[in-house]
């Protein structure tokens, strides 16, 4: 295959729009599409080979994984094994255990899987993730296991005309990333688009179908006006995507065909006889496309690690300068010493080579997951820092398992109890002016509610309780299973309580957690905090780019809750109606446990109130029209606390409970200011 500097130069025109845009910098809201751009250039680079080789008679499967493993492997194990021992330095135990996740899925080519399944309530910013840009690798990893055995398929049954299979697929794919991200509003379903090779293939494709014309043509350009309108056309297209472009546009959908095609029109018109060609051959942008590979693998680790250690996703312009100018010189050398090396066939043999990658895959799964055992605990590990410290930095994890622990080891003695979903996590002590332990789970389910309410009771002196009332609490289809958690402890409360409000008589309840002995440091968690030079704990309470909890259950949203804009707030209006809520079928068990806990509660002489937290105020005007039955459901639950004499507070109407739309971070999560003009109401 006959060597074009302008394509080394259309990879720099991918590569730094990238970096650029994951430094931050607003100019390039939508560098983020030089992935695409990548993903053209690979589709027709590997269409090429593999059908030229095809064409000699001379292809081999083994021979194309031995390239792709020189390509790929040597640069990508060594900034993930370095990206992980500074980890264990330098993170802290949530952000550790994400990141040996992304190590397992760099080993296994599953990186984009697992970052698509691993979207949680408090999703780690991906400004903070050191490999979450190996995703875009695991597609291509995908595509070359499936593509040149699909090709060996196809020839053998007598395809020898690819265009009209190619263009099929294009078609298809295309489709079906349009549908998921301007058609359906599923959180699951539009990540998927974007992490995913059936809604990406179609970009590898385009860059097929372009070889699948060069071959055909066999000849270079002419320099024509057409062949010059047509490259410049390609330039100008990618270039306006990245400036116009942003987090909100619906993407990979019709606007990915802007950086796609104008891609594909570099690689079929911007040769040597352009003035496009000349300009992406010239050796400024050349000389970065060399090394845009190690560019692209070293850049994100460095603004990560950076972000972590300063407490925020903002980068100043002179930090972002200095990191770059570091990317490029860790990424030279790693090209010098380890790309250009391994790239040739006499500094390993075929045999030992496919061996060696095999063994350092396998090494690198394996400290991924030796990295996943050793933090597995860390839930207890926060329990037991929070209850010495005033605010601890926390993350995705299983917050039913740390608050259990919370129970362990709290010595302060709360006399107020807060529980529900993450819609009454801004609520704590300076809120009700007292003692306050909130205990709120993200998407709790009645089953939380009597674990952890029960066990409080039982722990502390507990006078007043806030029970939220959302409308997923009674509905058998919410798909809420989260509490399984804690099955043990709803179990043994779920008993108590039961057999208490069917004697109606006041008595006194141990409290499970009191069976289990406060959880010693183990080996996993001395090693790891001999190694690591960050904690769980935070100095403060100010807003950073993680999320905190404070000593009381107050939750510190991140940067990343703080910033949405009134658009992106407006965006997430549809997905959060379907939020446990896609189908409602009542659930008489739920409405049971949830009855019997209020009546336990009242019958340890506790006061109970029940909180109905709002929703955004543009939101309800939404709701009254598309999803009545939410406003149902409050009656519902006025209903019942009339009947158990509970006094309400709130309503899921924001203007009805006095909460403007400034008051939300988004469509149906209140701010402080919001739920303490609400829980006011209880105390007048």
């Amino acid at each position: 295959m006959k060597y074009r500097p302008e394509i080394d130069g259309l990879r720099a025109l991918a590569v730094v729009p990238v970096i650029l845009f994951h430094a931050g910098f607003g100019a390039f809201s939508g560098g983020y599409v030089g992935v695409d751009v990548f993903f053209v250039i690979s589709g027709y680079l590997i269409t090429t080979i593999i059908l030229t080789e095809m064409a000699e008679d001379r292809f081999s499967l083994v021979r194309f994984y031995e390239r792709r493993a020189r390509r790929i492997l040597p640069a990508l194990i060594l900034v993930t094994l370095v990206s992980l021992a500074f980890g264990w330095i330098f993170l802290n135990p949530i952000a550790v255990k994400s990141l040996a996740t992304s190590t397992i899925g760099v080993a296994t080519f599953t990186s984009n899987i697992l970052f698509w399944l691993g979207k949680g309530y408090f999703e780690e910013a991906s400004e903070l993730m050191p490999l979450i840009h190996t995703w875009s690798l695991a597609v291509e990893e995908q595509y070359y296991v499936i593509f040149p055995v699909a090709l060996m398929l196809l020839s053998r049954v007598g395809v020898t005309k690819f265009a009209p299979v190619f263009a099929a697929l294009v078609v298809i794919s295309l489709a079906v990333a349009v549908w998921a991200v301007s058609f359906q509003t599923h959180p699951r379903i539009v990540s998927g688009a974007f992490f995913l090779l059936p809604t990406r293939g179609w970009e590898l494709l385009l860059g097929g179908i372009a070889a699948l014309i060069l071959m055909k043509q066999r000849n270079g350009g002419t320099g024509s006006v057409l062949q010059q309108a047509l490259a410049a056309l390609g330039l100008a297209a990618i270039l306006l995507s990245v400036v116009i472009y942003d987090s909100q546009t619906a993407f990979p959908g019709l606007a990915a065909l802007l950086p796609t095609v104008g891609a594909f029109l570099i690689i079929l018109y911007g040769t040597g006889d352009t003035f496009t060609g000349r300009l992406l051959a010239n050796p400024l942008l050349v000389g970065p496309g060399l090394i845009s590979y190690s560019l692209y693998l070293w850049h994100q680790p460095l603004f990560a690690f950076y972000r972590h250690m300063q407490g925020t996703t903002v980068i100043d312009v002179t930090a972002a300068v200095l990191l770059i100018l570091a990317s490029a010189v860790l990424s030279f050398i790693t090209w010098k010493l380890v790309e250009t090396p391994f790239r040739r066939r006499d500094f390993l043999s075929v045999k030992r080579l496919l061996s060696v990658s095999f063994v350092a895959l396998l090494a690198v799964g394996l400290c991924g997951a030796f990295t996943r055992m050793t933090t597995s605990g860390y839930e207890d590990w926060l329990a037991k820092d929070l209850a010495k410290y005033d605010y601890v930095y926390f993350g995705n994890l299983d917050e039913r398992r740390f608050m259990e622990s919370r129970f362990r080891y709290e010595t302060r003695q709360p006399e107020i109890v807060v529980m529900g979903s993450s819609r009454m996590m801004q609520i704590g002590s300076q809120t009700l002016d007292g003692k306050v332990l909130n205990l709120s789970v993200s998407g709790a389910s009645v089953e939380d509610y009597v674990a952890l309410v029960g066990e409080a009771t039982a722990k502390f002196d507990i006078r007043t309780v806030y029970l939220g009332a959302d409308p997923w609490l009674f509905n058998a289809a919410s798909g809420q299973l989260r509490w399984k958690s804690v099955e043990g402890l709803y179990a043994y409360w779920q008993d108590q309580i039961s057999r208490a409000v069917q004697t109606a008589q006041p008595a006194e309840y141990p409290p499970r957690s009191d069976q289990y002995d406060p959880v010693d440091a183990g080996f996993a968690e001395r090693l790891f905090r001999s190694v690591n030079r960050s904690a769980f704990r935070a100095e403060t309470g100010r807003v950073e780019a993680q999320p905190k909890k404070v000593y009381d259950g107050f939750h510190v949203n991140s940067e990343l809750d703080i910033a949405r804009t009134e658009q992106e707030i407006k965006s997430g209006f549809p997905a959060l109606l379907n939020y446990a809520m896609a189908t409602y079928r009542p659930s008489d068990a739920a409405i049971r446990d949830y009855s019997d806990l209020i009546r336990f509660l009242k019958q340890q002489d506790i006061e109970v109130f029940l909180v109905l937290p709002p929703y955004h105020p543009e939101m309800i005007a939404v709701m009254r029209t598309e999803k009545p039955l939410f406003l149902e459901i409050e009656e519902r639950f006025r209903e019942l606390a009339d009947d158990l004499s509970v006094p309400v507070l709130g309503s899921y109407d924001a203007v009805r409970a006095g909460c403007p739309a400034e008051g939300f971070y988004d469509g149906m999560h209140p701010k402080e200011a919001c739920m303490r003009e609400i829980l006011m109401q209880g105390q007048n």
